[in-house]
């Protein structure tokens, strides 16, 4: 998984400190108890959608919701569909 990011990160041309702080983060997010919603749009690219199932898999109270031919900004390409979601989350 660490491996995956730091392909992402290098393909990216980003220096050895950003991947430690993304190492180091990761440990972080596993600590994380409370609910958390990750909303990807469908169509974003796939270092994007490989990072929102990552923290899927890392916290344990998240849930991951895929915006249908949405791509970056979900919020603004489906807001009716973003807002259920996020309705459907908070009143869980």
């Amino acid at each position: 998984m660490y491996t995956m990011l730091f392909d992402i990160l290098f393909r990216s041309n980003q220096d050895v400190k950003e991947v430690e702080l993304i190492s180091n983060s990761l440990k972080c997010i596993e600590n994380i108890r409370r609910p958390v919603l990750i909303i990807n749009g469908e169509k974003d690219v796939s270092d994007f959608i490989m990072i929102g199932k990552i923290l899927l898999s890392k916290i344990p109270n998240a849930k991951l919701k895929v915006i249908p031919e949405a791509a970056h900004l979900p919020n603004l390409e489906n807001p009716a569909l973003f807002t259920r979601y996020l309705l459907d989350f908070l009143n869980q």
